[in-house]
């Protein structure tokens, strides 16, 4: 396994970098693997979501339904652009 730090892009190591614990995934990952645990995406396909997306071209929606009383309707919602 290469090390988790180098596999997002550059303008996505800048934005995450400070806030994510790479070595503490990365021994997460091969403790698993140890255990014989199959993990997915692939090694190689960690972080590639977030390569294929560059962070200028995100847009996020946060809609809040109504303030009903009960149930399903108190649930809020995020969606992605």
């Amino acid at each position: 396994m290469t090390t988790l730090s180098n596999r997002p892009e550059k303008n996505w190591r800048d934005i995450i970098g400070g806030e994510f614990d790479y070595v503490a995934m990365e021994q997460f990952l091969q403790g698993e693997k140890a255990d014989g645990q199959i993990i997915y995406p692939k090694d190689e396909d960690i972080f590639n979501a977030l390569n294929l997306t560059p962070f200028r071209n995100i847009l996020v929606l946060k809609r809040c339904p109504a303030p009903f009383f009960g149930g399903l309707a108190r649930q809020r919602f995020a969606f992605s652009l």
